[in-house]
């Protein structure tokens, strides 16, 4: 500055030097998001704001257990009310439970009182189903004779021939008949002994061959023959087999569509029988190969 004259001349402030500071180097990371440690000289920490805790060690140490117990508390009441929220729960749900067993039981009650007033309807329909079994049961070997048998075979009689006398024989519910003792004959369930008067023996031996195309006969055989002098007559007797096909399931509607499919159902054909197979001969070339 100029100064007027006269005026003395201001003195110049010298600069206060600051104490000597420690040098702190740049830090190369800087912008990195790194840091770096402070630098350590003699043993002081550089860089950081001097602390001191005055305060004794039980006092931190209170602390720590004052926040362990107030988590172990929390801990407890947590875990007391999951337990009561769950009893609480199980009560209602038992309690709604008793009170649809109740009801239930309310209803079956009604409802069993409702069929004590049809009783007598039960009863009769029990009664029906009893009667209906046993006369399944009793009719289960039943074969009506007539239309079944009799009717059919006198449909193929030969001329000449005359049907006289004839005997039935069967089995029943709790008899079965007896089975054939030759190993040859056919399974039977009944038999009717016919007596029959011809002139000519070879009809009936022809009447008797035809016998088994009578649906539900399985075999006929002719037993005796007596020849009579005084008519030039035989007397023959004959024996005819009966096997299941001849049932009549008149009380037993389901046994008769079964027995009615097994017969609709096709017989296995036996196969012919194969034919061993002729060697190959060999050709030329191969007999002159060897």
């Amino acid at each position: 500055m100029i100064g007027r004259k006269g005026d003395k001349p201001e003195k110049q402030q010298k600069p206060v030097r600051e104490p000597n500071k420690p040098k702190v180097k740049a830090d190369k990371n800087a912008g990195t998001g790194m840091t770096l440690a402070p630098r350590r000289e003699g043993g002081i920490p550089v860089g950081q704001a001097p602390r001191a805790t005055l305060m004794p060690p039980e006092v931190g140490v209170r602390k720590r257990v004052a926040t362990v117990r107030r988590r172990a508390i929390l801990a407890v009441l947590l875990a007391i009310a999951i337990a009561v929220v769950g009893t609480v729960g199980a009560f209602a749900y038992a309690a709604t439970r008793t009170v649809q067993l109740a009801g239930a039981e309310a209803e079956t009650l009604t409802i069993l009182q409702k069929q004590q007033e049809f009783s007598d309807v039960r009863s009769a329909d029990i009664t029906r189903g009893v009667l209906e079994d046993a006369q399944r049961y009793a009719t289960s070997t039943e074969i009506l004779w007539m239309p079944t048998i009799i009717d059919k075979l006198y449909a193929i009689v030969p001329e000449g021939v005359l049907l006289g006398a004839y005997s039935l024989e069967g089995s029943t519910p709790v008899a079965a008949f007896a089975e054939p003792t030759v190993p040859l004959h056919a399974p039977r369930m009944a038999s009717a002994n016919l007596t029959v008067r011809a002139a000519d023996l070879a009809a009936v031996e022809a009447w008797v061959e035809r016998m088994p195309e009578v649906d539900g006969i399985v075999d006929a055989y002719l037993t005796d023959a007596t020849r009579e002098e005084e008519f030039g007559e035989y007397e023959l007797h004959i024996a005819v087999y009966i096997d299941e096909r001849a049932l009549s399931y008149r009380f037993d509607p389901d046994a008769a569509e079964v027995a009615d499919a097994a017969d609709d159902a096709p017989e296995e054909s036996e196969g012919e029988p194969l034919q061993p197979e002729a060697p190959e001969t060999p050709s030329d070339d191969e007999e002159n190969t060897l």
